[in-house]
């Protein structure tokens, strides 16, 4: 379990590299100028807290889904490539939270199984690429705040979170851009309030259908004093007779 702290990590392919369920702590460097990723974690768990990424060629920091349990908050990104956390597509292998010191960018379809719950701070912007989405077999806790919403979009969407993908004002975002969150059947105790939803609806199954931005076919949804715009067709659509979540302003 090494340690990595008040290091400058410069001038690399990538920056710092963990694979194989490797853990690691990664504390007040300054990683810059890689000509890739400023991290890049696959099947690893680690704590990141209080570095600065400047001047790499990609995001921040790329996750696998294996490693998103890991625990990051207190980071500064500018100037990079692409500024954020890229999470590849897959299932999280742990519990998670996700902190708001950086836009989240979901690069596939991210699954929430069954037993697992990913917790999301307040004011965190996650960003959908196109075939991007949130799928829910397990639980979902959103609780953003009047202040400080969660926000769910396009990578595209430089209203929120900036320049996440890095491509200045050369693409906007439109209906449909992502696929949304989809919550399955077997997902229980979810929760989400003052929560954005912007973008979304892109068609996929088996999670993601109707083109809604946010899907449910459980009763076991609470969705409060929220926002869904700019939606492919829907912005909230129930499946099943007996499906009624919760939802109020």
């Amino acid at each position: 379990s090494p340690t990595i702290t008040t290091s400058v990590i410069r001038d690399n392919a990538v920056g710092i590299r963990l694979e194989n369920g490797a853990t690691a702590a990664i504390t007040n460097n300054v990683i810059e100028d890689n000509s890739s990723y400023g991290i890049y974690a696959n099947s690893s768990t680690l704590t990141i807290t209080g570095n600065t990424f400047s001047g790499n060629g990609s995001y921040a920091i790329y996750l696998s889904s294996g490693s998103a349990g890991s625990v990051i908050s207190g980071n500064t990104a500018v100037g990079n490539g692409k500024n954020g956390i890229y999470i590849g597509g897959g299932t999280l292998a742990q519990n998670a939270s996700w902190g708001s010191d950086m836009p989240v960018v979901l690069g596939g379809t991210v699954t929430v199984p069954q037993g697992v719950t990913l917790t999301l701070e307040p004011g965190l912007v996650v960003k959908g690429v196109s075939g991007g989405g949130l799928g829910v077999d397990g639980t979902l806790l959103a609780q953003g705040a009047d202040v400080a919403p969660i926000v769910f979009t396009s990578d595209r969407d430089d209203s929120y979170g900036g320049d996440t993908n890095g491509d200045g004002a050369a693409t906007v975002p439109a209906a449909g851009a992502w696929r949304g969150v989809g919550f399955s059947d077997t997902s229980t105790g979810n929760v989400l309030d003052y929560v954005i939803v912007r973008y979304a609806g892109q068609a996929y199954n088996p999670v993601f259908t109707a083109n809604a931005a946010l899907f449910t076919a459980t009763s076991a949804l609470s969705f409060s004093n929220g926002v869904v715009e700019h939606s492919n067709i829907r912005g909230i659509y129930v499946y099943g007779a007996n499906v009624s979540p919760t939802i109020t302003t």
